[in-house]
């Protein structure tokens, strides 16, 4: 039994009662959350930077693997936070001329590292001309990575080696990107609950 004052404390407080003008317990308003997300975001980016600085060659293969891994682990959550922030600054689109292809094929090789570890291939078809939209750029791009993304997971989910197959066309004026991987495939039981 603990027999300080402060539990002391924390043990009276529970026995009066409730003030209804206590106020709530909430994230402190001196730090608006969109700030303290940038603010990890750059951190991530920063550690993100230092696998660069960290030579692989020479090391042995369990050295390789755990830096595999924690630049893996890093890129996941840079991801991440980089969503939530789009979702809770709700920014307005900002739309201009951007090159479909170069979107996708700068989205995939973001995805190197874990697609090497989970032993996944990318075939990409983005058709013989550049796909030109008007689009907001980050905001397609944040699309994108959470497509590939859960692509990955399904192929790292199969646990086997399985490819993901990108492409991506023009029809009627509008532009089309089918995304599928290989490897996972739902059982009967749990396609029939769909």
């Amino acid at each position: 039994m603990r027999h300080d004052a402060h539990y002391v404390d924390e043990l009276e407080s529970r026995r009066r009662p409730s003030d209804s003008t206590a106020p709530a317990l909430a994230f402190p308003t001196s730090i608006p959350v969109t700030f303290a997300l940038r603010d990890m975001s750059q951190e991530l980016e920063g550690v993100a930077s230092c696998f660069n600085l960290v030579s692989t060659r020479g090391r042995g293969l369990r050295e390789r693997m755990g830096l595999s891994l924690a630049r893996v682990g890093v890129d996941r959550n840079m991801r991440a936070f980089q969503a939530l922030r789009v979702l809770l600054e709700d920014p307005p689109p900002e739309p201009r001329p951007i090159s479909l292809n170069a979107l996708v094929e700068h989205t995939v090789q973001g995805f190197g590292e874990e697609l090497r570890l989970t032993g996944s291939t990318v075939s990409l078809d983005l058709g013989e001309s550049v796909i030109r939209l008007n689009a907001d750029a980050r905001m397609l791009s944040l699309a994108l990575q959470a497509c590939v993304g859960t692509l990955v997971s399904l192929v790292e989910a199969a646990n086997a080696e399985g490819g993901i197959h990108i492409t991506a066309r023009v029809t009627d004026g509008l532009a089309w990107i089918e995304m599928r991987q290989d490897a996972y495939r739902l059982s009967a039981d749990q396609f029939s609950r769909l």
